[in-house]
């Protein structure tokens, strides 16, 4: 896309501005000074594309409603877009009359380019330049920064790196720091925990408030769903005083149709059948009727023409005299012409008499030569007219060819003598390449040196002592080693993840174990356990006395002493006080044991978290390990070159390149001897010309000089030969036609003598003397051969005379023998009466004809006639049907439809009402209302709605009380929470574990996206770096006007890729260490190779630069000029400039038809 025209009015400082740009794309350089519109201009295009912003302050001076934008856009397929932008909320986009314009059809040029997308890749000015250069500095030369930096719209990455480095900074690092959040949380976390452990306290006061609570928001729910049910009364009241009035309608309605009753049951259809009968019955009466006239006149027509029958009968005789009679007048016509050919023909037969000398009276055709005669005579003739001429031709080429002979052998003579009779051997162009397949060869080996010594180089920094070791080295390609790191990165990262769940699950489980020691401080806990255990003892200490107690003899009873059976009751009363202790605190410290159990739970969840997770910590590092193992094993000899995947990577990049560089070395060198051996060859054979030729070989003498000399001499020599061959076979020819012409001369002196004797003998069958001349002899076969012709002319004519009389007869013989039938009397004339009975034969045939034509109508006539009999039929039979159905008489027919017809309406009407009712009454019929009112009226309904009201008042006013009552136990319950302070602590604690693990899995997220981020530019530098470096190159080539050659990839001390210059002569340089203006020009050479790529992917979007060469000298600024004219033929360039230097520089472009000028001085401005 490219602006052909942009029109800015009252916007900014402009009240009005016009720019017109060549249709041509390229460099487009607009000059103005300062306050020119320049800056106008720029924040215009802006706005055009993406819209005012509603804070823009171009609207200060003359109004917000008064700003325009319009331009003419000109897509790459050629297509004229005209648009026109207003500034408002929606809807400020127009064409050039007004109409709107959807946003879409400007959104289809632009694609993904936002406003801020376009102002970092297609916006430019020193500022942001001098700012890129910077950037590149601080991106120290990596590939994947550096290509990022200068796209422009993907330098947000950079920054998104730094800035997710900072963020995990502040969440989480080894070295302990308050200013972290993780360590914020966990001193939060352990204070919650001593506030627990001291906040400790009975709860009844809390459950007592609680339980009023709960009792006032119980009545409330009960007051609330009172309020629903009274409202549903009321809506039902209601519903029933809207549906009243349409029952009392439905009801009128019913009484109608009751009305109808007597009517019988006809179809949907009877009316329109029944008009459409009655319609159809009155049209096919009418047309029957109309038929039956016309069919009735016609007829009465046709009987009324009479033809006479003989007439008929002599129909064909009629016809053949008639044509007789026509060709007999013809031939009267034509008698004078054939008498007068006959008198012509006679004429010409005259000249001929007179030449063979007879009387003009004789009869000629008797006396004619036959054919064969006149053919021999005419052969002889034309023989005798053919050979004096060719015998006198011959003679004199005889005399020419013998002269000529003479001449050509002299002259070959000559040459053999000089030895120009046979060819040198070697062709003269065949050593006009020599020079060039020298300096081609020498050239070749140049670059073979070159290219070897490079290499030579390349494998020496690479660790290698020769190219076959590098060559043998078992190395992974490019993709399979970035697959190994992605894959360690992936492993690392969830080693990572497991590690801080390990963390996070410890510090939960000390908090629980502190807990757990806190809570059984003091007294046993009255667990379950506790009690069960305790029961357990109370019943081993009651057996022994029960088994005393319960003994029947009294050894038994004895068994023991007395002290043992005190002892035994002391034991038992303490177990049973215990038990019964444990089981009373049960219930009093409910809340003790509750927490007890949540510790405990806690503590056995952190164990069985950390165990997963260690083991699944342990798994991966042993996975990873065992990677890493296989990986060292499966390429031994690179690892152990470089164990680092990353300069690994770029090892096997460089040895893939310099691989191939070796054999495109190759191939050089295989080429550079092809070139030395076919070179010595053509030497040898120069030296041997050179030899041949006389000429001395002086090794002073150049090469170039050499082939010159042997050309020269070469040329010459083949230019005597040529002409030695070409008057060789001039010299055989000659003598070939001499001999040729000898043998003709002799063959036509004897057909001569034998033409004499055969015409002798001629010339007396024609009558003619003996020495007649040839000339006679020609006039008297001419005359005899047009008399055949005549003889001819005069029989045919004698006969078409006797044909005419023949035909005269016979039609008046025809003509005698039909008249007694006719009862004609006829002229004596033939023709004359033919004619007399033409006429009267044209008068019966039009006769018959009139009735023969109508004959046809009155059948369609007849046929039309039946047709309407038959619809006619048809239309009463329907009606009697239908008058059947109606049980009615056909006169009542109409009559009963239109009955039928309002009972249709009404029973529409009644429908209707129906659905009324049901559509109003939510779906019941009118049935259910009225069993719902039960008789009642609508004053009745409207008392009980009044009722239903007042009800509703005072159910409002207990819901006023019960939410009061709500509110008290609310406030009274949030200030017994207020007091709970270990129910804050425990919330407290809980709260800063959760935000712990938060803090943790946003640590892991942050470091997993620096991974992937870091991966993106990887990426992009893989896939962009070779195509991108290369055009960016050749671009920074172009504005160093040749100081640097291009840009290419390096390592540094570190393994990394980075990017440096490359000088003429192979030396690189760092981006840190080139001066300010040169690492502005690499930068803009990137930033234009990103533009290149964007638009041959998308519509282009045209570049605009604003006194991008502030900073820059002249040799630098006509550099970049050209640099941006290189751009110009892939999308259109508008730099706008105040600099006159600059302004005097594109004008030297403009006159190279590179860019194009516009000076703002001269465009239709007016500024306010």
């Amino acid at each position: 896309m490219k602006f052909r025209e942009l029109c800015i009015e009252k916007y900014g400082s402009c009240q009005s501005l016009r720019l017109q740009f060549p249709a041509s794309p390229g460099l487009v350089v607009i000059y103005g000074p300062n306050e020119a519109g320049k800056s106008t201009c720029l924040s215009a295009i802006s706005d055009l594309l993406f819209g005012i912003p509603k804070q823009s302050l171009h609207g200060q001076l003359f109004g917000n409603e008064l700003m325009r934008i319009s331009a003419t856009m000109e897509r790459s397929s050629g297509e004229l877009l005209t648009l026109r932008r207003r500034k408002g909320q929606s809807k400020t986009l127009t064409d050039e009359t007004g109409k709107l314009v959807d946003e879409q059809r400007l959104a289809a040029l632009l694609g993904s380019t936002d406003r801020a997308k376009f102002a970092a890749l297609f916006g430019l000015n020193h500022e942001s330049l001098r700012e890129g250069g910077k950037r590149l500095l601080t991106a120290e030369g990596d590939i994947g920064r550096l290509i990022v930096e200068a796209g422009g719209g993907l330098r947000a990455l950079v920054d998104k790196l730094s800035t997710l480095d900072r963020q995990a900074s502040q969440l989480f690092a080894p070295r302990k720091s308050a200013d972290r959040a993780f360590y914020q949380s966990l001193a939060a976390f352990e204070s919650a925990e001593r506030a627990v452990r001291e906040g400790l306290r009975t709860r009844e006061d809390y459950e007592q408030a609680n339980s009023e609570y709960e009792s006032a928001k119980r009545a409330l729910a009960q007051c609330k769903q009172a309020q629903r049910e009274l409202r549903e009364r009321k809506l039902e009241q209601e519903r029933l005083i809207r549906i009243v009035p349409m029952l009392a309608e439905l009801d009128r309605s019913e009484e109608v149709l009751a009305t109808f009753a007597a009517l019988p049951s006809l179809r949907p259809a009877f009316v329109q059948e029944v008009r459409s009968a009655l319609s159809v019955h009155k049209q096919a009466t009418q047309s029957f009727y109309e038929a039956e006239t016309q069919r009735s006149s016609l007829a009465r027509k046709v009987e009324g023409l009479i033809v006479p029958p003989e007439w008929t009968t002599a129909e064909a005789q009629i016809r053949d005299i008639t044509e007789k009679a026509k060709g007999i007048a013809r031939q009267r016509v034509d008698r004078p012409n054939r008498e007068r050919e006959l008198a012509t023909s006679e004429a010409k037969l005259a000249p001929l008499c007179q030449r063979i000398g007879v009387s003009v009276h004789t009869d000629l055709e008797p006396l004619m030569p036959s054919e064969i005669v006149r053919n021999q005579v005419q052969q002889l003739l034309a023989q005798g007219s053919e050979l004096r001429p060719i015998i006198a031709g011959l003679e004199s080429q005889i005399s020419d060819d013998m002269a000529e002979i003479s001449r050509l052998e002299q002259e070959q003579q000559n040459r053999t003598l000089a030895g120009q009779h046979q060819p040198f051997g070697v062709t003269a162009s065949e050593f006009d390449s020599l020079p060039q397949q020298a300096a081609t060869q020498q050239t070749k080996r140049a670059q073979a040196e070159r290219m070897d010594q490079a290499i030579a180089q390349q494998v020496v920094a690479l660790g290698f002592s020769q190219v076959s070791e590098l060559r043998t080295l078992n190395c992974p390609d490019e993709a399979i080693i970035q697959g190994e790191r992605d894959a360690r990165a992936e492993l690392e990262t969830e080693r990572l993840r497991q590690a801080a769940i390990v963390t996070a699950e410890r510090i939960k489980k000390d908090s629980a174990l502190r807990e757990i020691a806190r809570l059984r401080q003091g007294e046993e806990v009255p667990t379950e356990d506790a009690i069960c255990a305790a029961r357990s003892e109370r019943a081993a200490a009651w057996l022994p006395v029960k088994q005393v107690y319960l003994a029947e003899d009294a050894q038994t009873i004895l068994s023991l002493s007395l002290v043992e059976r005190h002892r035994a009751v002391d034991v038992l009363e303490k177990q049973t006080h215990s038990a019964d202790a444990l089981a009373d605190r049960k219930s009093t410290e409910a809340h003790r044991i509750a927490a007890l159990a949540v510790a405990e739970t806690q503590r056995d969840e952190a164990q069985a978290a950390i165990v997963s997770a260690s083991q699944a910590g342990e798994a991966l590092e042993n996975k990873a390990a065992l990677a890493v193992q296989r990986w060292k094993e499966t390429w031994t000899a690179a690892t152990d070159l470089e164990a680092d995947l990353g300069r690994l990577k770029e090892l096997a990049r460089k040895r893939k390149d310099l691989l191939e560089a070796v054999s495109r070395a190759e191939g050089v060198k295989t080429e550079c001897e092809l070139l030395q051996a076919e070179l010595s060859a053509r030497l040898v054979s120069l030296t041997m010309a050179e030899q041949q030729l006389g000429l001395s070989a002086d090794p002073q003498t150049s090469l170039s000089a050499r082939v010159r000399s042997v050309h020269q001499r070469i040329a010459a020599h083949e230019e005597s030969y040529r002409s030695h061959r070409e008057a060789a076979n001039q010299l055989s020819i000659r003598r070939s036609q001499l001999t040729k012409r000898r043998a003709q001369l002799d063959a036509r002196l004897q057909a001569e003598a034998a033409w004499q004797t055969e015409w002798t003998l001629a010339a007396r069958q024609l009558g003619l003397a003996d020495q007649v001349s040839i000339a006679h002899g020609q006039e008297v076969v001419t005359a005899w051969a047009a008399a055949d012709g005549v003889f001819d002319s005069i029989r045919n004519t004698r006969r078409r005379l006797a044909r005419m009389d023949e035909d005269e007869t016979a039609l008046r013989q025809m003509l005698d023998d039909l008249a007694p039938s006719l009862g004609l009397t006829l002229p004596d004339d033939p023709v004359a009466a033919a004619h007399m009975v033409e006429e009267k034969w044209k008068a019966v045939a039009k006769l018959d004809g009139e009735r023969n034509a109508l004959r046809p109508q009155l059948d369609q006539r007849t046929h039309e006639r039946d047709v309407r009999k038959h619809e006619l039929d048809e239309a009463a039979h329907t009606l009697h049907m239908l008058r059947t159905e109606a049980q009615c008489e056909l006169a009542d027919l109409d009559a009963v439809a239109s009955r039928y017809e309002q009972w249709a309406a009404a029973q529409d009407r009644h429908h209707q009402l129906a659905e009324r009712v049901f559509s109003t009454g939510d779906g019941h019929a009118a049935a259910f209302y009225r069993e719902q009112l039960g008789g009642r009226s609508l004053d009745e309904l409207r008392a009980a709605l009044q009722e239903l009201e007042g009800d509703a008042q005072r159910l409002d006013q207990q819901m006023e009380e019960a939410a009061v009552r709500v509110s008290a136990s609310l406030a009274n319950l949030s200030q017994l929470q207020t007091e709970q302070v270990y129910n804050h602590a425990v919330a407290s604690r809980e709260q800063s574990a959760a935000e712990l693990h938060q803090i943790v899995e946003r640590y892991l997220d942050m470091r997993l996206a620096h991974t992937l981020l870091t991966g993106g530019i990887a990426f992009v530098r893989d896939q962009q770096q070779d195509p991108l470096i290369k055009r960016a190159g050749e671009l920074f080539a172009l504005t160093t006007e040749g100081m640097f050659v291009g840009v290419e990839a390096d390592v540094d001390d570190k393994g990394n890729p980075v990017l440096v210059g490359k000088r003429r002569d192979d030396t690189s340089v760092a981006i840190d260490t080139m001066s300010d203006g040169t690492r502005d020009q690499l930068f803009l050479s990137f930033r234009l190779a990103h533009i290149e790529q964007y638009c041959v992917s998308a519509e282009p979007l045209p570049f605009v630069a604003d006194d991008l060469l502030v900073h820059f000298d002249d040799a630098r600024s006509s550099a970049t000029l050209k640099l941006l004219s290189e751009l110009g033929k892939t999308t259109q360039v508008l730099l706008f400039t105040h600099h006159h230097s600059i302004k005097e520089t594109a004008q030297q472009l403009t006159a190279l038809h590179h860019a194009s000028f516009i000076d703002l001085r001269d465009s239709s401005l007016k500024a306010a």
